[in-house]
């Protein structure tokens, strides 16, 4: 991924969920630390920024940053201390990524995407031509309402030439996560 003319990339990850505190969200806030060690670990000139979505938008930094192990600590911090309110602002936490002309490509983390917020999103995507949107989808059993969001999100990144991944999160996992919690963390 490189810059303009060969510049520094530039990467903004945009985190946000449905209202909760439990497994899922713990499972997309490490899913995220873990994409910020493996860029850190990667060639070095990148830059990074974070941006979450709770109710209210919010940036770790006003602009993106050199990626360093330190500045991934830094932001790693930052990441497990949020606390999701009502993850249904994902255009707004989209917007501010791209108001920094730094930022090159944007991956979003999230567990849901409204269809009224994935139209909004879209639109915002199609004055924003040049920005992947590669998208982490946090999805439960496969169900109809599964499979629907999961459309959503994958129209999202087809539309911005981004890639989507899927992380499944079944009922049997979820409870195995909180029975190692409660014992041994």
């Amino acid at each position: 991924m490189a810059g303009p003319a060969g510049g520094t990339p530039g990467l903004t990850f945009v985190v946000g969920m449905r209202a909760g505190e439990g497994p899922a969200a713990g499972l997309l806030r490490e899913s995220l630390v873990r994409s910020l060690f493996l860029l850190a670990g990667g060639p070095t000139g990148a830059l990074f920024n974070v941006v979450a979505f709770s109710g209210q938008v919010l940036k770790w930094r006003d602009c993106l940053v050199r990626c360093s192990l330190s500045s991934v600590a830094e932001a790693a911090a930052w990441i497990r201390s949020l606390r999701f309110e009502n993850g249904t602002n994902a255009a707004s936490g989209l917007a501010a990524a791209f108001e920094d002309p730094a930022c090159q490509s944007v991956c979003l983390f999230t567990d849901i995407l409204p269809e009224q917020e994935s139209e909004e999103i879209c639109q915002l995507l199609m004055e924003n031509r040049l920005h992947p949107v590669h998208v982490v989808c946090l999805l439960g059993d496969s169900d109809d309402h599964q499979r629907s969001k999961q459309k959503i999100m994958e129209k999202v990144a087809r539309q911005s030439g981004g890639s989507f991944q899927a992380i499944r999160l079944s009922p049997t996992a979820s409870e195995t996560l909180d029975f190692l919690k409660s014992n041994h963390l």
